[in-house]
């Protein structure tokens, strides 16, 4: 029978131990690699830090209301709405007129409020008897 003949012309992609580094498409699919792994890590980081941003914008308004809230009770202004925090929010968020005291005239507001921050912010608050609570929140 016939024996296996060896084949000794070297092949182009075997393995030289002269050659040195990487040739340039190596190269340039190891960068092409690396540049898309980096992309999707930076998508997903921005993502995170635009929720976290978010939730402290949220909670900033919430603390806001509360504050306008408490002011304008205090100096006489009409906000409550019994039994109805979305309604006692708009109504914070539109303006209240101060009726009594040194403020009397003057109207507080947070013109920057839109209908869906007054819904997600009911998450920091507590709505009992009239008193609004900002709970705080992470």
């Amino acid at each position: 029978m016939g024996c296996a003949v060896m084949n000794d012309k070297p092949r182009k992609f075997a393995f030289n131990p002269r050659r040195r580094g990487l040739s340039l498409i190596e190269l340039l699919i190891v960068v092409s690699i690396i540049g898309f792994i980096t992309s999707i890590g930076v998508a997903l980081v921005a993502g995170r830090y635009r929720d976290v941003s978010e939730r402290a914008r949220l909670r900033a308004t919430a603390r806001n209301m509360v504050m306008i809230y408490d002011s304008a009770r205090a100096l006489g202004a009409d906000v409550l709405v019994p039994n109805d925090l979305t309604a006692t929010l708009h109504k914070v968020v539109d303006g209240v007129t101060i009726t009594d005291g040194v403020a009397s005239g003057k109207k507080m507001s947070l013109p920057h409020v839109t209908d869906d921050d007054i819904l997600n912010v009911q998450q920091f608050l507590s709505f009992n008897d009239g008193e609004i609570v900002f709970l705080g929140g992470q």
